[in-house]
């Protein structure tokens, strides 16, 4: 089967075509009739961790304002050079 390069381009961006848009109709075709579906909806989260536990972030020479926010797991600023860091931290020494 000999297939020109005009044609091999149109089959190859047809296909590209059918394949990104794919996922953007699955949520139409899958609706039900009626509007609503009879199951509950199920919500599942995760969350990949970098295997650091917050805990380990807070620091020992923080103020108990600090440790309150922190262990409310608040967002806060802390100038790192009023701090002791631990070893695995020192890399942060200089900056």
């Amino acid at each position: 089967m000999y297939l020109s390069r005009r044609e091999l381009l149109k089959k190859t961006a047809l296909g590209t075509a059918s394949l990104a848009l794919s996922p953007s109709f699955s949520h139409l075709l899958g609706a039900p009739v009626n509007g609503r579906s009879q199951s509950p909806h199920r919500f599942v989260f995760i969350r990949k961790s970098n295997g650091n536990l917050p805990a380990q972030f807070g620091l020992p020479s923080f103020s108990q304002q600090e440790l309150k926010k922190h262990k409310e797991k608040e967002a806060f600023e802390v100038d790192l050079d009023r701090h002791e860091l631990p070893d695995w931290l020192k890399g942060l020494d200089s900056h």
